[in-house]
């Protein structure tokens, strides 16, 4: 699997990976360890993407899709997720809580192989704006679409709440505050 990396071609080696000295001498460049590439410099801006509310019902196995556009002026470094349930109500108390999985529609990328339960993301308590950070950030591309699924497994009776997602992060911007030359596969964020 290959993530999205901002980078650029090294300065110092232009791309190959080594340099070569007088008397044929070949070593791995010590700027870029050997890769050509190097990190962009890039400007963050704190930034936002929420999901629309959904619904909780307490409906059987009930699919509920949540798509999500993002904008096309910077790749969008995503560092955590936080969830907000209606005020007052928790899950601690339901037998089996809802689960959903997020999916980067515009390459396919699943953040995971199954639905991850409500609970994971701290909704078990009233505390209802924890953020939940990642390992290791994920880069959005320009206009690409997210779609949270949701799965209501509630299945005791009839609820009345409401469950948003907001993934939390930066927008990408060069140092100047202008938009970022990306590579074509940059724009890829997993093959």
């Amino acid at each position: 699997m290959r993530f999205a990396t901002l980078t650029t071609r090294c300065s110092t080696c232009r791309g190959r990976g080594i340099l070569s000295a007088f008397g044929g001498d070949v070593k791995l460049c010590p700027r870029c360890g050997g890769s050509g590439q190097m990190p962009i410099k890039v400007k963050r801006v704190p930034f936002d993407y929420a999901f629309p509310l959904l619904g909780l019902t307490g409906t059987t196995n009930s699919d509920q899709p949540q798509p999500l556009q993002l904008a096309d002026d910077a790749p969008f470094e995503q560092v955590g997720w936080m969830m907000r349930v209606s005020p007052g109500q928790t899950f601690g108390s339901v037998v089996s809580p809802p689960v959903m999985r997020v999916i980067d529609q515009s390459n396919g990328w699943q953040f995971s192989n199954g639905g991850i339960s409500i609970l994971n993301f701290g909704c078990s308590t009233v505390a209802l704006d924890l953020l939940i950070p990642f390992v290791v950030p994920y880069i959005w591309m320009p206009s690409s679409q997210a779609e949270v699924i949701v799965t209501d497994t509630t299945a005791n009776g009839p609820l009345n709440w409401t469950l948003q997602l907001v993934m939390k992060g930066y927008k990408l911007f060069a140092p100047d505050g202008s938009q970022l030359s990306l590579y074509p596969e940059q724009q890829q964020a997993a093959a």
